[in-house]
């Protein structure tokens, strides 16, 4: 398979919620980190002859494994969240970490 399917799980036991906003120039997605939280993200495809097949199985299965785990997720009171994007921003209490997708 061409693309990767990048997961990074977080556990964070700190509050009540967590939410998604952007924030800067750069648009670059902040998740409020305040109770449990695991965050799937999926990078977008590249514009060129490679994205085909290859890359719309790897995106189909990330949208079929996401779609199944979050139900069982929020019985158990813990957020799922799904992106697609090359980078994103966990906000905890102690501060921010960047999230940069290598491809």
């Amino acid at each position: 398979m061409k693309r990767a399917i990048f997961f990074a799980v977080v556990s964070a036991m700190l509050g009540i919620n967590s939410g998604l906003y952007a924030q800067g120039p750069s648009q670059i997605p902040v998740i409020q980190i305040q109770k449990g939280t695991i965050i799937a993200f999926y990078t977008p495809a590249q514009k060129t002859a490679d994205a085909h097949a290859d890359s719309n199985e790897a995106l189909s299965d990330f949208q079929s494994y996401a779609e199944r785990v979050k139900q069982p997720l929020s019985k158990l009171d813990i957020d799922f969240k799904e992106l697609y994007v090359r980078s994103f921003r966990l906000h905890l209490n102690e501060g921010d970490i960047l999230f940069p997708a290598q491809v």
